[in-house]
């Protein structure tokens, strides 16, 4: 039974570590291009906040598609020792 808790800890700690490092790069992306287009729409005297959205958003997506193989190949990765864990502790 301890093994089974043991194994699950394992699988939430390298499960939540897997979130934290696919969402930081995209938290990240977004918050360098709000506080350039911020600097720069000050610098020009724009007042568009929809403009902002718009580059924040495209900025996303962008590093969306740079970091997705990285992050699929890591959720495979996860998934396929979840399952072998799972299969080696039945009984």
């Amino acid at each position: 039974m301890t093994e089974t808790i043991d194994a699950l800890g394992v699988a939430i700690r390298e499960g939540f570590a897997l979130v934290i490092t696919g969402v930081l790069p995209l938290i990240a992306v977004a918050a360098v291009a709000a506080i350039l287009l911020g600097l720069l729409c000050g610098a020009l005297g724009i007042r568009d906040a929809a403009l902002g959205q718009i580059v924040r958003a495209l900025a996303v997506v962008l590093a969306l598609a740079v970091v997705i193989s990285s992050v699929a190949g890591s959720t495979l990765e996860f998934a396929s020792r979840c399952w072998t864990m799972r299969g080696d502790l039945e009984p």
